[in-house]
């Protein structure tokens, strides 16, 4: 009988087991013949910032279009992105049209006041670029300095602010009479950020290139000498953090 009951109540035992496995970081590395000989033909931005890398000049570059260019572009795409959706509710009946910006517009007045502070920070930057104390920068380089800033504060600071003005009505149905006003604002402001991200990038080459040719000599010399190391030692020291 006892042995009738166990049956019944389908004991169960259970055993657990496990294997901690440590994480494994796989590593490829380039052995070609290539990779043994130094870069001669670093220009004066890049042995800069390979030097700054490692730390060997600090942490006083001046002014970092290289950094401004990387974010603008970033920003390039979130407009386009937001742009295209905004464009893809024209085909959208009126109710859904509706409801989908009711839904979507606190998001995007966000990400429009955002972008408008991003860009702001990017003016700031290149008038930073245009200040006394920064690498002195040739006539030319100073021209389109003052250039690239006037389009990101015409052409894209002021049509996100236009962007941001429409997206803060309280009527959805308003909203969506307006949206061909806001998706041409978010991509004028797109196409501006698109022109202007190569162009900070190519400024932000020329300055880096006169901030190395005002270093002392001794820190231009250190500077050198890490330029000077083949690929594999550079990628070695990345690695190593050293």
């Amino acid at each position: 009988v006892l042995l009738a009951v166990g049956m019944l109540t389908q004991p169960t035992k259970t055993i657990e087991s496990g294997v901690a496995l440590r994480p494994i970081i796989a590593v490829l590395v380039d052995d070609s013949a290539s990779m043994h000989i130094a870069d001669t033909a670093l220009g004066g931005a890049e042995k800069v910032r390979l030097a700054e890398l490692f730390g060997a000049i600090g942490d006083d570059r001046p002014v970092r279009l290289d950094e401004t260019a990387r974010a603008v572009l970033r920003l390039q795409k979130r407009l386009a992105d937001n742009a295209e959706w905004l464009a893809g509710l024209r085909d959208a009946d009126a109710e859904s049209r509706k409801g989908q910006l009711d839904r979507r517009r606190k998001d995007l007045r966000e990400f429009a006041e955002d972008a408008v502070a991003q860009l702001t920070a990017a003016m700031e930057t290149v008038s930073r670029a245009l200040k006394p104390d920064a690498p002195k920068a040739d006539n030319g380089t100073a021209v389109k300095l003052q250039d690239v800033r006037g389009k990101l504060g015409a052409h894209g600071v002021d049509r996100l602010n236009e962007a941001v003005s429409l997206l803060k009505q309280r009527d959805a149905a308003q909203l969506a009479g307006e949206l061909d006003r806001l998706v041409d604002s978010l991509r004028r402001a797109a196409a501006v950020c698109a022109v202007a991200g190569p162009e900070l990038d190519a400024l932000g080459q020329a300055l880096d290139g006169r901030y190395y040719e005002q270093l002392p000599a001794e820190r231009r010399k250190r500077v050198d000498e890490l330029a000077a190391r083949t690929r594999t030692e550079i990628a070695r020291a990345a690695l190593r953090g050293k």
